[in-house]
């Protein structure tokens, strides 16, 4: 795995986690492991102010670069990633979404390098994006998500940043989830997520359909998949 430097989930109750990681300064564009706004849009000519300027906010455009820093290699997995994401939400047309989501979940599951990768990309997604549609599904995959992997130690207090800024929002059932998620893995060791990523089994296409149909809930711990 990436080796980097960064920030501890510190002991405490819940409460007194969130009080910490409600501070500005674990905004997730303050990540220490993110390009550079010039780096990130290397390789981009057209449109390229705007790409700059939404570098941390929802941009319809597939991002040029990953967002954080990563190899070259690494990069273009990104990208292809976000591509699902931006599928999955209904951002690019396709006919059938859930493929896109599965693919995604499918990567983040494989590779724990992109992990933090793909909740960037989804905090991204998720920040001023008008379309409440394509929101509420951003959501719902972030949800699967946090269900099938997690961020780093490095990430952590940033991602919880993030959701704890949508407790009160539109979206606080989903929000709430993904802090009850977080929450519970808190305590263990790296050892033990590992072995849980591990045996984790990935929401079939079919199944994700009925998310997205309304049949079936994006909360995979309390829905009758697992």
């Amino acid at each position: 795995q990436l080796e980097m430097e960064g920030p501890q989930i510190p002991a405490g109750s819940m409460e007194q986690i969130l009080e910490i990681a409600r501070n500005s300064r674990w905004k997730f564009s303050k990540y220490r492991g993110l390009r550079t706004r010039e780096a990130y849009a290397k390789g981009k000519y057209l449109n390229r102010k705007r790409c700059i300027e939404t570098m941390f906010m929802f941009n319809k455009e597939v991002v040029p670069n990953s967002l954080m820093d990563l190899p070259s290699a690494l990069s273009k997995v990104a990208v292809n990633t976000n591509k699902c994401l931006l599928a999955f939400c209904g951002t690019r047309r396709t006919t059938y979404p859930a493929t896109y989501a599965h693919s995604l979940l499918e990567k983040g599951k494989k590779d724990a390098d992109l992990r933090d990768e793909i909740f960037v990309q989804m905090c991204k997604y998720l920040t001023n994006n008008p379309d409440k549609k394509a929101s509420l599904r951003g959501w719902m995959l972030l949800c699967m998500c946090i269900d099938m992997f997690s961020p780093s130690v490095q990430f952590e207090l940033h991602l919880l940043n993030f959701v704890a800024d949508h407790i009160e929002s539109e979206y606080s059932e989903y929000a709430t989830y993904c802090l009850e998620r977080l929450e519970e893995e808190l305590d263990m060791d790296e050892e033990t997520l590992i072995e849980m990523v591990e045996n984790k089994q990935l929401p079939s296409i079919d199944f994700i359909t009925t998310v997205i149909n309304g049949d079936a809930s994006p909360f995979l711990s309390r829905s009758s998949y697992y």
